[in-house]
């Protein structure tokens, strides 16, 4: 799983197209998408705002169950 995955499944776990998680964060829904292509990793700012949003720590928003590398 990759970071884009992991906020897709976030934002459909909640329900919300690009376009309204975009609304209630205020990151543009085209820079949503293409976080969730993996065509470029959102910055800390954007990572704190998707964070915040989802309830969660940057630990737990950038953390994989299943990273060897843990």
């Amino acid at each position: 799983m990759t970071l884009g995955d992991k906020i897709r499944n976030l934002r459909l776990t909640k329900g919300l197209s690009q376009k309204k998680l975009a609304e209630l964060t205020g990151i543009p829904q085209t820079t949503i998408s293409d976080f969730e292509r993996n065509k470029y990793k959102p910055d800390l700012e954007r990572l704190q705002k998707l964070a915040r949003f989802f309830e969660m720590t940057l630990d737990e928003l950038l953390s994989f169950p299943n990273d060897k590398s843990a």
